[in-house]
């Protein structure tokens, strides 16, 4: 933050914001201007939330504004809005215990993490520039693996959405838009048979992994939202696509399939 008397005026308020909600570099700008005496403000979840939701923004071209997502936000007064696990909404749960058990996320990414190695996740602690937690959420796109410990770990991107592990069909589904959970679980079956998958990526595995939000060391994933998932030793390939099979309906699904061995 050097420099910052010469670049800013101390009289106008400074509005940070990020890509979207599963980025903390705005909250961190916030505090280290507010720190310095700036008046700083933060756009909660982002710009691409704020233009998805309906706002006006400006650009070189002048003032620019688009239809609301009904997505992210209401767009008229039948609409009962999203049914999404974001940033604005991470106090609420919208994936209720059912049928199958859901992890939520405080607006990041989750990540699965072999059990053999989760002292080794730490998270957001720690003195370093680059915690655990921040390699988790620059990753592009909706998977990626890390290296923790002498394995390597699943982060599940882009989406903070409730998040299943589907043993049936071997996938992770991700509650991005749906009324119901019924309506979730009903539409997995047509999503993979619809789905146009990203590449793939190999994923090694000692056994069974836990899924939590990457926020939390691997020490205390006990105590926030989390799901063990039951993996055989062994390599597996893992693909992700979105899908939306219905109006109203939109999910992420994650599926893995078991690979020979070397």
């Amino acid at each position: 933050m050097a420099g910052t008397g010469r670049l800013l005026d101390p009289a106008v308020p400074v509005v940070t914001y990020c890509w979207g909600p599963g980025c903390d570099g705005a909250t961190r700008t916030a505090l280290a201007l507010a720190e310095l005496g700036h008046p700083v403000e933060e756009t909660l979840g982002g710009f691409g939330y704020r233009a998805r939701e309906g706002f006006a923004y400006e650009t070189r071209q002048g003032t620019e504004r688009h239809p609301a997502d009904r997505f992210t936000a209401p767009v008229d007064a039948a609409d009962r809005g999203c049914r999404r696990a974001c940033r604005f909404c991470r106090m609420v749960r919208y994936a209720e215990p059912g049928a199958v058990e859901w992890v939520e996320s405080g607006g990041g990414p989750l990540i699965a993490v072999p059990e053999t190695v989760l002292p080794f996740w730490t998270g957001a602690d720690g003195e370093e520039t680059a915690s655990d937690y921040d390699r988790a959420c620059e990753v592009d796109g909706q998977v990626g693996l890390l290296p923790v410990g002498d394995c390597a770990a699943l982060v599940l991107g882009d989406e903070p959405a409730s998040t299943a592990y589907l043993p049936d069909h071997a996938a992770f589904v991700r509650w991005c838009a749906a009324d119901t959970e019924d309506e979730v679980l009903a539409g997995v079956p047509a999503a993979l048979d619809a789905a146009e998958w990203e590449p793939e990526v190999s994923w090694q595995v000692p056994g069974p992994v836990l899924l939590f939000d990457a926020a939390w060391p691997g020490t205390a994933c006990d105590r926030a939202d989390h799901v063990r998932v039951a993996l055989d030793p062994g390599r597996y390939a893992v693909r992700a696509a979105e899908v939306r099979p219905g109006p109203e309906t939109w999910l992420n699904v994650v599926q893995l399939r078991r690979l020979a061995d070397r």
